[in-house]
């Protein structure tokens, strides 16, 4: 009987594995960032060229089964402070019902100047769920234009943005998520009741989201990369403009190794046409390219049609290759 017993909890360990509240880290602070990355292959790259000066990266969440999240607190460390600079940050408290009825009643946005970001955060001090500070979760309002789910609150949640400085020409960073100084916890728990999710769902929740498990580099895998890199040519049909029709020419030959041409879609010369060459395509889509040489000019964010097509390509988030931890 006992080993009957044992396994049937060994059971319902694997068929119900512990669950937390979860954060990522994403290159968009759209619908397109909602989804969190299942694997260690999804953790997102973020590619950045040396014509750019500043970037951002998008920190998203979801709560644990039927918890609301009351307060938290994140920072965000780069592990190589040659690449960039955090700079500043934006945490997402949008109007709900009214204009006093928020997400949270306390918001902190530092600015920063360095590999690791100030803490950033959000408190919901009320205990009254029709006053302000509702938090995020299955019993608050999902009429947040910042929430991407269904109707009970277990969708994803964008939290924050971070910008950055990019301060070299060429090079790579990892970017590790942290609990902040002051933890986080869900309602009616403690940071040490609270369990969290960094990164992707098949990494190891920390049973105790208070400030000793910092989730410094190393302590788990990492959650994003940032990749500068040299100045592309996306303009495939060299007619001086970035277009849709520069898409379709890299949509036709993606998958290319080894000898990719720049009119082929290879907007990097490094003779592969693959996602690096799409980012490169989307940072410089609307662009002039003059054919005396690659001066680019600042222009909007691609629009919703350019947005359309990427996703219909099946490859507008952009995970990870390989990487060596």
């Amino acid at each position: 009987m006992t080993r009957i017993l044992s396994a049937i909890s060994l059971l319902m360990l694997v068929a119900y594995p512990a669950s937390a509240t979860s954060f990522w880290l994403s290159p968009y602070g759209t619908e397109l960032g909602s989804t969190q990355p299942t694997s260690f292959g999804e953790v997102p790259t973020i590619y950045n060229f040396d014509t750019q000066n500043t970037g951002s990266v998008y920190v998203w969440a979801q709560t644990d089964i039927g918890e609301t999240l009351k307060n938290w607190s994140l920072r965000v460390k780069s592990t190589n402070a040659s690449v960039l600079s955090f700079t500043d940050s934006t945490v997402y408290n949008p109007d709900l019902f009214t204009a006093n009825d928020v997400r949270w009643e306390y918001t902190t946005e530092p600015t920063s100047s360095s590999e690791i970001s100030d803490d950033f955060n959000g408190f919901t001090l009320s205990t009254d769920p029709s006053n302000l500070g509702h938090g995020i979760g299955p019993s608050t309002p999902t009429d947040d234009p910042f929430y991407y789910g269904p109707n009970d609150g277990s969708g994803s949640w964008l939290m924050a943005k971070l910008d950055y400085s990019i301060d070299t020409p060429s090079g790579t960073t990892q970017l590790f998520l942290q609990i902040g100084a002051l933890g986080l916890n869900n309602a009616g728990e403690t940071s040490a009741d609270t369990q969290v999710l960094f990164g992707h769902t098949g990494d190891t929740p920390f049973a105790d989201a208070g400030t000793s498990n910092r989730h410094t580099d190393g302590s788990n895998l990492l959650d994003a990369e940032v990749q500068v890199l040299s100045e592309p040519d996306s303009d495939f049909d060299n007619d001086t403009f970035v277009t849709g029709a520069d898409f379709i020419i890299w949509q036709q030959n993606n998958g290319t190794v080894g000898s990719g041409t720049q009119p082929n879609g290879d907007a990097t010369g490094d003779g592969d046409i693959d996602e690096i060459d799409l980012a490169a395509w989307e940072f410089q889509f609307g662009d002039i390219i003059p054919l005396m040489g690659l001066e680019t000019f600042t222009v909007p964010e691609p629009a919703t049609w350019v947005l359309t097509c990427l996703a219909l390509s099946g490859l507008l988030v952009i995970g990870r290759r390989s990487l060596s931890r």
